[in-house]
């Protein structure tokens, strides 16, 4: 049985795909992603139990990576270079660990490589019950928050604007990607080690992660290109032009790293 893919596609060149985070779906890249199209293929995927593929079941990490690399065969896309935000970039370390043949490079926006400690899995366990007693609404309107540094939550047309989009996610995937990240393997000994041009994009001000233990998984990394932005969890929203920049910068540098090493195999 064929798969259905809920994805946009603009532009033409070197193929970059972008893949959501917990609660959101592929218009959270509706501002950032066009940015790059006028030099590349760019690709925004829903994936299953989100924006318009809501109605799918929500998938495990690693069958999410699957997924992707399905709508890269549908597309006729050999290689990409992928970029990740939170949940996305564990979709995306999934995608290294499995199918790093079809990868360019691995961008991570504000996400990490850990697996979840005892305390996150325990609030999440928390949030699964909340959400069981009193549904989405009031949980969405504490997430939103969150994503946003401190500087910027009170900014009532960024709270709206990030409401609607992550209204639309079923309380069933809500509850059911908490049980899957909880699931996931720790990918830090992975970011380590492989030769992949990597890229972790740190946000500062983020309150779901801590910026100084996400930068000490990349630490000791052959290949990464770490950058530290004075940012919440959702950096694209607070400083679009900054974290552009920054992975324009790395788009190249995957492309030139391919290119380099096709011509010492050659």
């Amino acid at each position: 049985m064929s798969m259905k893919y809920s994805y946009n596609k603009q532009g033409s060149g070197r193929s970059v795909i972008f893949i959501h985070g917990f609660c959101e779906n592929r218009t959270m890249w509706n501002d950032f992603a066009p940015l790059l199209a006028t030099d590349h293929e760019i690709i925004t995927i829903d994936l299953p139990g989100f924006g318009e593929a809501r109605d799918q079941d929500v998938l495990h990490l690693r069958e999410n990576a699957d997924h992707v690399i399905g709508l890269m065969d549908e597309l006729n896309v050999e290689k990409a270079v992928v970029a990740g935000h939170s949940m996305g970039g564990y979709v995306g370390l999934s995608m290294l660990q499995h199918h790093s043949h079809r990868l360019l490079g691995l961008s991570l926006f504000n996400s990490h490589a850990a697996s979840d400690s005892e305390e996150k899995s325990q609030n999440r366990l928390k949030s699964i019950d909340f959400i069981r007693s009193h549904g989405t609404e009031d949980f969405f309107k504490l997430f939103v928050r969150d994503l946003l540094s401190a500087e910027n939550d009170h900014r009532d047309e960024w709270i709206n604007e990030l409401l609607e989009m992550v209204s639309v996610t079923p309380q069933s995937s809500v509850i059911a990607s908490m049980y899957r990240m909880m699931e996931r393997v720790d990918q830090i000994d992975l970011v380590r080690s492989t030769d992949m041009p990597l890229q972790i994009m740190i946000g500062t001000r983020d309150k779901m992660y801590n910026a100084d233990v996400v930068l000490e998984q990349f630490a000791t990394g052959k290949n990464i290109d770490v950058r530290l932005f004075p940012s919440g969890h959702l950096g694209i929203k607070e400083m679009p032009d900054e974290y552009h920049r920054a992975f324009r910068e790395f788009i190249e540098y995957a492309a030139l790293y391919s290119e380099r090493l096709s011509s010492a195999s050659s």
